[in-house]
């Protein structure tokens, strides 16, 4: 790093890639630029999306997921993408068409006027062919597991069951006495 000795320590105060909190400082710095340099509004209902308002209508939309943009809207919009774009290094930008494109374990196409979502290659990323030994083996281990979960709650239950039963009996014990002074 320059203007530092080999050995010397240095205290690092912002966000720094690789360091842990480097995706919320990235985070933070995207969410104050969108809503303040360039307009947009926080969704109340789900705080990754950043609605642009016109006077009347939606101009875009944007949301965040981890370091993936969806991106959709008008000319208006289009310009604050360019200004997003200016402050912001991306990795790739794709156009939404019939191919389509992947967004957090979602494939969008746009046919026509119409948008499909699926979740296809998410779902055949994570499925995989098992032979049946395998199978077994899983179910057993899944069993055991979910007898020790249910004794654990039993024992629980009944743990709870006598703790009520003596918070009760010390509170008879107590009115009785009461009744006797």
């Amino acid at each position: 790093m320059p203007g530092l000795e080999e050995g010397q320590l240095a205290e690092i105060v912002l966000g720094c890639c690789g360091l842990c909190d480097a995706p919320k400082h990235r985070r933070q710095t995207l969410v104050f630029f969108l809503k303040n340099d360039l307009g947009y509004t926080q969704s109340a209902l789900d705080p990754c999306t950043f609605l642009l308002h016109g006077p009347q209508s939606l101009h875009g939309m944007i949301a965040v997921e981890i370091d993936d943009l969806l991106m959709f809207g008008d000319e208006v919009h289009e310009e604050k993408v360019e200004a997003l774009q200016q402050r912001f290094s991306f990795g790739k930008l794709q156009s939404l068409d019939e191919k389509g494109v992947n967004f957090n374990g979602r494939r969008l196409r746009k046919i026509g006027s119409t948008i499909e979502v699926d979740m296809k290659a998410f779902v055949e990323e994570r499925l995989a062919n098992m032979r049946l030994a395998e199978l077994g083996r899983q179910r057993r281990t899944a069993r055991r597991s979910s007898s020790g979960v249910v004794v654990f709650f039993n024992d629980e239950r009944h743990e709870d069951r006598r703790r009520h039963r003596a918070e009760q009996n010390s509170g008879k014990a107590e009115r009785h006495l009461q009744s006797l002074r």
